[in-house]
Parts: C-alpha cells; structure tokens; sequence
C-alpha cells in the first residue's frame, strides 16, 4: 500500500522572471511532455513524473521518488537537462544555468487522492503519459467504483463495455472469412474457462490462464486488428482480461529512444495490448524488454506479432518465454487465398447494394494476381481500397439500365487496373513513406545513418535558405561505392521521393545511365549527348551506374570529354538536379582523381558494404515469395551457402543479385522435382526441401567446394 508521502505536487515557473511575461507554458506542452518522456527513460533512480495541466505561467507535475527515498529539488536536475540540451530552452531563459525554479512541493494527503484522479482521468489538451506509480492509484479506485471504466488509448469503447455479449462474439467470429486457426483458438478458450469455472468458481481466470500470445502473420492485410477486436471482447466476457481495451502499436526504432514506447506504454489501461514488429528489438535488448514487459503487466494478455517470413525472430521469442518461465499459446494468421478474398470483397460492396457478376469476380481474380506479382497487394487493406474508388466511379456515373450499366462500369473499373501498372488507391493503400522504405531495408546501417545525417543536411540548409539567414550553396551530389548488388540504385530512388517531399527536387524519379548513354560514336557528339540526358534528368536523380567506365583508359577517350561536360553541368544545375556517380570503391577513386572538379563538386561519398551471412539469409527470405515452407535441412544447407558468400573474391557474393540468383535457380530445381510426381497440391507447391537445394549447390558454375576453386556465385563468361 502507498503511503502518503510517495508522491508529491510540484509547480515550476522559469527562473528568469523577466522571461515569464513574454513565454505561455501553454505554447510549450509538447516540448515539455517529450522532456517528461526522457527523464523517465534515462533516469536510473527510480524517479518518475508525470505532466499535469500547465497554466500560461506556471508548470505542474506529479513527482514520485525512487523507492524508500525523500523528495529533494535536485532529482528534478534531469528534466531541466533534457529541456536544456534536447529542446534547447535557453533560447527561453537566456543564459541561465537554472532554467525552472521550485515553486510548491508537498506531498499529497490521503484525502486529496481522488481529486487528483479525477483530474487525470479526464485528460487535456496534450498526451499524458500515466506511471506505473500512478496507475496503483488508478487500480485502487477501480476496486472501489468503476470497475471497469478506465479509458482506452486505442481502439476506445466510449462506456468501456463491449456492445455484444459473448454469444454474440462467438457468432461474429463464426462468421468471419478465413481465419480458421484463431477460431479454433478462441473456442478452445471458451470451453476451458466454462469447464473449469464449473469446477471452482472461486479460481482467478488470470491464474488458470497465464498465457500470452505470439501470432505470427503471412503478409498485411490478413485480418489482425479483427482477430484482436474480437479476442478483446471473449477475454474480457471471461473474465481473463478485467478492463475492455485494446491496445495496438508498431515498433518503430526512434532515434537512441527507439524501444521507449515498450517500457512507458500506457498498457495498463488496455485489457489486451499488441505489439506489431517485434523483430525490430535488437538482440540485445530483447530478452531484457521483453522480459520486463511481461512482468510489469501480467494481468493483461501481451500480443506480439511476428511476420512468418521472421524464422529466426520467431525462434528466438520462443527462447525468450521459455527461458524466463512464461506460458505462451501461438496462433498463425496465413494470407487469405483467393476464394476468400473474392468473398471478402463481395461482403464489402454488397453493402452499397452492389455485387460481382461473373466476368467481374474474373476480372478481380486477375487483379489479385497482378498486384501480388508486382508486390503491391496489401490483402483486405488493397481490397478495401479498390472497393472504396470502384463504389465512387459507379454512384458517381449517371445509369439508365441499372443492372445491366451496374455491371459494365464495374467490369470496367477492374479492368483500367490491369491495363494500368498501378491505380492510385492501390499505391496509397500499400506504400511506405521514403523513410520508412529506407529504415526497412535489410542491413546498411552505415549507409541509413549516413544517409539520414546528409538528407537532414539538406531540409536545413533550405530552410536557413527560405529564411534569409544564409544564401544557399547547396551542392547535393554523391558518390556510391561499392559491389553490385548492394543496394545503391534502391537507396538512390528512395532519395529522389524524399527530396521531392521535401520541395528539393521537382519531380524526384530516377533516370539511369550508363556509358553508351552518354559517349558519343563520333567527335564532338559526346558533349552535346550528355548536355541532352542532363537537361532531361532536371528535377531528377540523375544515377550513373559503373561511372568508372568513363575513363577509358588512353586520353583520347571519349569518357574524359563526358566528365568535362558532367562537371560544368553539375555545377549550373546543382540546385535542380542531384547526380550520383556509382561503381567498386577503387575504380571511383582513380576516376575522381582523374577530374580535380569532381571532388569538389561531389562532397558527399557513401560506400556500400557487402551484406553479410545474416543479411542475405534475410534478403532470401524477404525475396523467395508469400507462403513458401523451407524444410530445416535446407534452410542450414543455405545459410552455409550465404556464409560463405561474403568472403567471395569475384565481388559477386555478398550481395542481393546473388540471392536472386539463388532463389531463381532454386525454384527451378524445385519444379524439376515436381514434374516427376503424378500429383502436385498447393502445398508442394510451396515447400523447399532438402534434395532441391542439394540439386542447387551440385550445379558446377553456382558454388565450388573443391580446394582448388575458391569462388562463389556466378562465374563471370
């Protein structure tokens, strides 16, 4: 129980009294709320805050020592460093060393408890972020009033009671398309709560039912956020879960505070609390958070979902709950197959009165697979988007014969999507932000933290620019080195979509070249060749692939003239256009000492390393396709086959075309050895066995193992 003293009301104001007439705290919530966030993070005493409603001059907090320790004004020191160093408020309090000064400190009574509540509990203009400290009190007044009435952060149900009992739940979930293993699951549940609740009633459901979930998920779009909905609604009706919530959140690597949403989460308001993108943690820090998270909130149901292509996270999360003695149940969500989802679809636009004839379900049949080959699918995420615009162009046409005119725009809509490459409610329904297309890519740390602090660059120059404080001399052009395969051509066209949201380019594609795209066959041609594919890459990304090439070896080459013309063009157009001149690290460094202008008008070199084992394992698995089963003993004959890849001399192992390669070949060994079986399912379809990699790693011009030949990969003709 908490004694009386355990948690303080502080009031701050600014030292500089001069300063307090012309600041409004008010203004300056979030810089505040992210202080709060930090001190709770960095502070290793056990101290924690908690933000209350600021006035215009004035800053109140909730203050909890670390354990069996007294309220001192230092403990504050830190939050007065996090404003300082992170938020830079001495712009506020000029150059005092004290920015806040302790107005009020007294601990809270007993009696002045539900008052406070009350005052959390109806929440302000700005996130609050409730302590575990915090939360004891919350939990007390639960058990004395409103049971179940504490607010939901996500997913919120206003009464904080499900709509439906569980009769109705259970028929909800009966109902949904797919999802037959978390039907199962859920039943089960049921059966065992019922079945022993008629034995002893008096048992906690939260002891005969410790478990937490891994769900491990084939793609996006397979039904998750309706899974945990429902699971919500059956837990809390079995009394496994004693608050009606959910909490829903993605991992997401935030700077050196990537994992700090897992350890302040508000979980404790949510019965049961997902986290999407576990693999994100790195290996270090796993089993610790992990293992914090569950221990700190034991009576709600952790769901942490895995993507099934992530063997070896999955692995690793089994590890983790065994080793620290958690029971956990698992529960796979597949990719819907395509009757289930020409029914999902169905469902969707029987709503707007609207349906399918057969040349329609055809035609959406097409669609489905023409979108998953390109790797723009998204499951019911995509159909929902696609249902959405094809509802709008047909109640927006103006129909005589409904029926018949119904069913002809319909069929016409689907098909624009096959006679196109993309429609734009499918890009918006599955792309990533440019960031978060370069945050995703397998390995090249360097190269992202690089990357980050040239774009940052960048976005601040222009600004400095836009405000008059310096006159822009901006120079945006790169070098890449390294392997092929490496990834540059991805990274360049992730960097023209970022400068083109950033207002630095225009239009932000890529326009690829080589040599024979610039050289000239006769004299004289060549600059006025190059000047051509210049003026075409204005507002660009111009990527010149292996431009080591340009030097053909003797002065007389055509290539010298090119660079001539390349560095007299970058210089004029360096504020509409970004060129990137890429190829092996020691052929671009003859090729830049070759033409002195180049150095200067290229101040920014990135290399691009070659991937290692576990990198390319990851590219393999990322690469071979929805659905595919690997056998064990193929997936060690692999890892041994990438293992040694890296260390190849030919430059052809580390890298993502070899793995392309590999997979390319491996299929093709796979459908030499179902052609020789009378009948082949949907599930020979997608396993990897054994014996086909073996028949991969016999081919002679793949991999040598022999002493003589030290070669991987390919052998060059």
């Amino acid at each position: 129980m908490l004694n009386q003293t355990s948690i303080y009301r502080v009031s701050m104001a600014l030292k500089n009294r001069d300063k307090r007439a012309e600041v409004d705290l008010k203004d300056l919530v979030e810089d505040l709320a992210g202080a709060k966030d930090e001190y709770n993070f960095i502070n290793e005493d056990g101290h924690r805050l908690l933000l209350l409603e600021p006035t215009s001059k004035r800053l109140n907090l909730l203050f909890k020592p670390g354990q069996n320790q007294d309220f001192k004004v230092s403990m504050l020191a830190g939050f007065e460093d996090v404003l300082r160093d992170e938020f830079d408020w001495l712009v506020y309090c000029e150059e005092d060393k004290t920015l806040l000064e302790k107005k009020i400190a007294r601990p809270l009574q007993q009696n002045e408890f539900k008052n406070v509540l009350e005052e959390l509990e109806q929440g302000s203009n700005y996130r609050l972020l409730t302590e575990p400290a915090i939360e004891n009190l919350l939990k007390k007044k639960a058990k004395t009033g409103a049971k179940r009435g504490r607010r939901v952060h996500r997913h919120r149900d206003d009464d904080a009671e499900p709509d439906i009992c569980l009769e109705e739940a259970l028929q909800q979930m009966e109902s949904l398309v797919g999802l037959e293993e978390f039907k199962r699951e859920m039943a089960k549940t049921v059966r065992y709560m019922n079945n022993l609740n008629a034995v002893d009633s008096s048992l906690k459901p939260r002891e005969i039912f410790p478990y937490h979930y891994i769900v491990t998920t084939e793609g996006q779009g397979v039904g998750l956020s309706t899974a945990l909905n429902i699971m919500v609604t059956i837990f809390y009706h079995l009394g496994i879960c004693s608050i009606y919530g959910l909490a829903e959140d993605k991992i997401e690597k935030r700077g050196r505070f990537g994992l700090r949403f897992l350890r302040h989460h508000d979980f404790d308001e949510n019965g049961v609390c997902a986290i999407v993108g576990i693999d994100q943690l790195d290996d270090e820090s796993k089993q610790e958070t992990i293992g914090e998270l569950l221990d700190d909130h034991k009576e709600q149901v952790i769901v942490m979902v895995v993507d099934d292509q992530k063997k070896e996270t999955l692995g690793q999360l089994q590890e983790i709950l065994s080793g620290i003695n958690q029971p956990f149940r698992q529960i796979h969500l597949p990719a819907y197959s395509q009757k289930e989802l020409l029914e999902i679809f169905n469902r969707v636009i029987k709503t707007y009165n609207c349906s399918l004839d057969p040349e329609g379900e055809k035609l959406l049949k097409k669609v489905v697979c023409k979108l998953q080959g390109e790797g723009n699918f998204s499951g019911v995420r995509t159909l929902s988007a696609i249902a959405g615009e094809m509802i709008f162009v047909l109640k927006s046409c103006e129909l005589q014969n409904k029926e018949e005119a119904e069913s002809r725009v319909i069929n016409g809509y689907l098909s624009s999507i096959l006679d196109n490459s993309k429609t734009p409610a499918v890009e918006a329904a599955g792309e990533e932000s440019p960031l978060e297309q370069l945050d995703s890519m397998i390995g090249l740390e360097s190269v992202k933290s690089r990357m980050r602090e040239i774009l940052g660059h960048f976005i601040m120059e222009k600004k400095k620019a836009e405000l008059g404080m310096e006159n822009s001399n901006l120079c945006m052009h790169m070098i890449f080195t390294g392997n092929p395969g490496t990834g540059k051509t991805t990274v360049a066209r992730i960097i023209g979509k970022l400068l083109k949201e950033e207002g630095l380019l225009e239009k932000g594609d890529l326009i690829e070249v080589c040599r024979e795209d610039l050289v000239a066959r006769y004299v004289g041609h060549t600059a006025l060749k190059t000047a051509a594919v210049v003026e075409k890459s204005l507002g660009s990304i111009l990527f010149i692939d292996e431009a080591y090439s340009l030097d053909g070896g003797h002065e007389h080459d055509f290539g010298h003239e090119v660079l001539a013309t390349l560095v007299k063009k970058m210089e004029e157009h360096k504020d509409e256009l970004v060129v990137i001149l890429a190829g092996y690290s020691s052929e671009m460094e003859k090729m830049v000492a070759l033409n002195p202008g180049l150095s200067s008008r290229v101040p920014h070199q990135i290399h691009f390393p070659d991937y290692s084992a576990e990198e390319l394992y990851q590219i393999f698995e990322q690469h071979l396709g929805q659905g595919y089963r690997l056998d064990k003993k193929a997936v060690c004959s692999l890892k041994e086959l990438f293992s040694r890849a890296p260390s190849n001399p030919t430059r052809q192992g580390g890298n993502g075309r070899f793995v392309r390669n590999v997979i390319e070949r491996l299929k093709m060994k796979q459908s030499k050895r179902l052609l020789r079986q009378k009948e082949v399912n949907s599930q020979a379809l997608k396993r990897i066995t054994a014996s086909d990699v073996k028949a991969l790693l016999a081919d002679p011009d793949l991999v040598s193992t022999g002493e003589s030949k030290k070669s991987i990969g390919f052998q060059p003709e």
